[in-house]
């Protein structure tokens, strides 16, 4: 038995340790290189359609390789794949569709007449590509090493963007009409459009296989419109935050247009990755080439089903992209559509390695000013005091750092020195600085069974400590502990008469005093961070001669508005504020 103990015990402090390893200094610090090396060029439209009949949109492409319409059984598309499709893939007539996705990433898909007129339509959704790219997939599982991977990225099939399996079922007015058709593919929302359009086709049937063909058609001179004016052919234009409107018709009978505003780009920092690249980082707008999300959401499919998200705290999304050295652009989707250049001129770029990290248990918010944080600098580096103090233990690579944050109410930036040879960077961190004090005061009038107004009158006190006297453990004292201090008062005599044999009658004011101590069970801000808690409480109540003093404990959950309820409410501009609950 006391060897069981003894296990579980070691058991039990190694666990202890690997949590405590894992939670050591991993948040990193960014580098504040962005107005101190470089520079963010002026966004821009860039596009060139000196081709005729292709058009380049930023880094994208249209012409007749990028988007294409295939209607037919999917082994007539690519016959080399054949060993590795289904009995239902090689017998099925399909129509397979092909366009940038960085251009749009679902939308409308419809059929419209050379008449003008809406022949056919259907909505393709994200997750449609996405199950078509997993079948692909699954395709590729399928050949393994049987063939070279040349010949595994230019199969055709592999190209195509998505698959609509019951075209031949849902399209049976299509399939009748007698005129020629385009398909476009169109995304709106409320900040914009974009439409793709294919040239002029029809639909016939030989050898008891439907197929799709370009209809035979002069080809007209190429033009763009930008704002309502035809421009030239190539151009680059910087953009405000005024809406663009852009028209590009392809000789070939393909079109392409947006309405939107131009993105608002945020970016973090940039770091030098190798020789060749560096890495982005950024929020919210993400970029249109391959990117990694650095905080992935953590709810679960009921919350977002529910609409149970948080609607207070620090809601950006950051990402992180690689661009060249050799070209530094990234390009970013208009809100409506369209694809926008945002270029940097790179003076100096600090490297990956000298970063340094933050401990894991880092707050991201402080109700005070000067919080001290523990991180870890990187080797052969020196870390140097910027707008606050730094204290270095001598030998260690670890140090203390006084956040600066005198913005109450906002996210302050405070940053340190850090010295690489004889080059130095501003690595920073950000903190929300909340409200400790919270004081509110409320009056009210009630109407008794007798006909007697009351007029009542209350008033709140809130005190959230950021630590106890100095003293930050996570545990136990940082971000965890708050007063609060309630009174309840009639402001006429409240009367209360006994029913049935009794003769009691009483009238007095009525006084009560509520007493709080709060424990959070996770640490943060109030109004800000959601928590469970426990707590303490204390009620003294006047009435008369009555004098009762109550005590108890019990359970406190406090968090921000929920998105479903928050929607409503905000359909009312008066009540468009953070809502705590």
């Amino acid at each position: 038995m006391i060897k069981r103990l003894f296990f579980l015990f070691l058991l039990f402090q190694s666990s202890l340790f690997v949590m405590a390893q894992e939670d050591e200094f991993v948040l990193p610090m960014r580098f504040g290189i962005v107005g101190d090396g470089v520079d963010l060029l002026p966004l821009e439209l860039d596009y060139d359609l000196e081709a005729q009949s292709s058009l380049r949109i930023g880094d994208a492409w249209i012409n007749s390789e990028t988007v294409q319409v295939f209607l037919g059984p999917i082994l007539d598309y690519s016959p080399d794949l054949a060993p590795y499709l289904t009995v239902e893939d090689k017998a099925q007539s399909v129509l397979l569709l092909k366009w940038p996705t960085e251009l749009i990433t679902e939308g409308q898909l419809e059929a419209v007449g050379r008449s003008g007129q809406v022949l056919w339509t259907s909505y393709l959704k994200a997750s449609q590509i996405a199950d078509w790219k997993a079948h692909l997939r699954s395709i590729r599982g399928r050949m393994k090493d049987t063939i070279h991977r040349d010949d595994d990225e230019n199969a055709p099939l592999f190209g195509t963007t998505l698959i609509v399996k019951d075209f031949l079922r849902s399209a049976k007015s299509l399939l009748n009409a007698n005129e020629g058709f385009r398909l476009c593919l169109s995304q709106i929302n409320d900040d914009g459009q974009v439409r793709i359009c294919a040239p002029y086709t029809s639909i016939s049937k030989v050898s008891r296989k439907w197929n799709i063909q370009k209809d035979p058609e002069p080809e007209q001179p190429a033009r763009v419109i930008l704002a309502q004016q035809q421009v030239p052919l190539k151009g680059r234009r910087r953009v405000t935050g005024k809406i663009v409107q852009f028209l590009a018709e392809l000789s070939n009978g393909y079109i392409y247009e947006f309405v939107s505003r131009p993105p608002k780009i945020q970016i973090m920092e940039l770091t030098k990755n190798d020789r060749d690249t560096a890495k982005v980082v950024g929020f919210d707008q993400v970029p249109a080439a391959e990117y990694r999300i650095l905080n992935p959401t953590q709810s679960t499919f009921l919350v977002r089903f529910l609409k149970w998200e948080e609607t207070i705290g620090d809601l950006r999304q950051f990402w992180e992209a690689k661009i060249s050295l050799k070209e530094p652009v990234m390009y970013f989707r208009g809100p409506g559509g369209g694809l926008f250049k945002q270029g940097f001129e790179i003076r100096r770029l600090p490297r990956e390695e000298i970063r340094p990290f933050l401990h894991g248990k880092t707050p991201d918010s402080t109700y005070v000013n000067g919080p001290w944080l523990h991180g870890v600098r990187a080797k052969n580096t020196t870390i140097t005091e910027g707008e606050s103090s730094v204290v270095s233990s001598p030998g260690s690579e670890e140090f203390d750092w006084s956040f600066q944050a005198t913005n109450r109410g906002d996210l302050n930036r405070s940053h340190v020195v850090v010295k690489d040879g004889d080059e130095t960077f501003k690595a920073y961190y950000e903190m929300y600085k909340g409200f400790p004090r919270e004081l509110s005061g409320r009056t009210s009038i009630a109407l008794a069974s007798s006909g007697k107004v009351l007029y009542q009158m209350e008033g709140a006190f809130n005190y959230w400590l950021e630590d106890l006297l100095g003293w930050t453990n996570y545990w136990v004292s940082r971000q965890r502990w708050g007063v609060s201090a309630k009174y309840f008062q009639s402001l006429n005599q409240l009367t209360l008469v006994s029913k049935g044999n009794s003769s009691f009658s009483e009238s007095d004011i009525f006084h009560m005093w509520t007493l709080d101590l709060k424990y959070r069970l996770t640490p943060g801000l109030w109004n800000r961070d959601e928590t469970w808690g426990l707590q303490l409480n204390y009620n003294d109540i006047r009435y008369g001669e009555f004098h009762p003093m109550l005590a108890g404990v019990g359970m406190f959950w406090a968090r921000s508005m929920p998105r479903l309820f928050e929607d409503w409410f905000n359909l009312f501009s008066f009540i468009r504020y953070p809502k705590w609950v």
